[in-house]
């Protein structure tokens, strides 16, 4: 027994030394040249995805290492099985902790990526309370006006009455003054809904307007700016106070100023009116003969 034992070892330490301890150390080696590389680079220099499948390779490596070790363990040395499990541990060790580093490397990420998502819908929450404060502001000018309005339809009821009272109590008024006052009567009347509305018509801006700023100023004696404005939102159809943000200007001059850029190109109006002539179709002129 004892030689068979001998004969046994013998042919052991033969296959470990011819096949087993290579095996086992090309493993461990290919996977301790995986760890180094993924130790070379920092991670937050690296793709995450790029990562894992290096992270993962080396893993790969690490557990066909065991394998091979558990395979050839009974016949090795004990002295190299020692080394090898050493070389092993070291190896496991070093691929755990970069296993730990990239998981708190993702979280730090992700964290970021979170704060930043925030900021964002901050930014959003602040800017649609900006807006909603500039809308508030908005009908707030509006309602001023109409205020506006009302006060100056008031004033001017009350002269049409001190007119009217003064008229009726002065004796040996000549036809000429009371012409004069009745003629003035319409022009204290006017309401703003008997102002001309603005369609969008290239061709119809210059007259809409000479017309609109004719009849506004007799309603509007007293040239309140915020009710020459207000008149004007409502005398131009709403799609187009929408489209143009008419309503966002101060004062009826600038929205003036935007109508004309949009609807006053002269050149541009003179070419519609051409090109409805041209589609005009010549008088025939009929056989004096017949």
């Amino acid at each position: 027994m004892t030689k068979l034992s001998e004969v046994g070892d013998l042919v052991k330490c033969h296959l470990w030394s011819r096949y087993g301890e290579r095996r086992v150390l090309f493993a461990i080696g290919e996977a301790e040249r995986a760890k180094e590389e993924t130790e070379g680079v920092p991670l937050g220099q690296l793709d995450h995805d790029c990562h894992e499948r290096q992270l993962h390779h080396l893993e790969e490596l690490a557990t066909g290492a065991e394998k091979e070790l558990s395979a050839w363990r009974d016949w090795a040395p004990v002295a190299a099985i020692e080394d090898v499990e050493r070389r092993l541990h070291r190896l496991m060790s070093s691929k755990n902790k970069l296993r730990r580093d990239r998981d708190a490397e993702i979280g730090k990420a992700r964290k970021a990526t979170e704060e930043e998502d925030r900021a964002h819908r901050t930014t959003a929450e602040r800017e649609r309370q900006r807006a909603e404060e500039e809308e508030r502001a908005r009908r707030a000018q509006l309602i001023l006006a109409q205020q506006a309005e009302i006060e100056a339809r008031a004033e001017l009821v009350k002269a049409q009455r001190k007119a009217l009272e003064k008229t009726q109590t002065t004796e040996g008024a000549g036809a000429q003054g009371g012409d004069a006052a009745t003629r003035a009567i319409p022009k204290v009347m006017l309401k703003p809904t008997s102002l001309p509305t603005f369609s969008g018509s290239m061709r119809e801006y210059y007259r809409w307007r000479k017309a609109w700023e004719s009849l506004q100023g007799q309603g509007n004696p007293s040239g309140s700016p915020e009710v020459k404005k207000f008149q004007l939102l409502e005398s131009v159809e709403e799609t187009i106070v929408k489209d143009l943000r008419l309503a966002s200007h101060n004062t009826a001059k600038d929205v003036f100023r935007v109508l004309e850029n949009r609807f006053g190109n002269k050149n541009a109006i003179t070419i519609l009116i051409v090109a409805e002539l041209q589609k005009i179709s010549p008088v025939k002129e009929h056989n004096s003969g017949r």
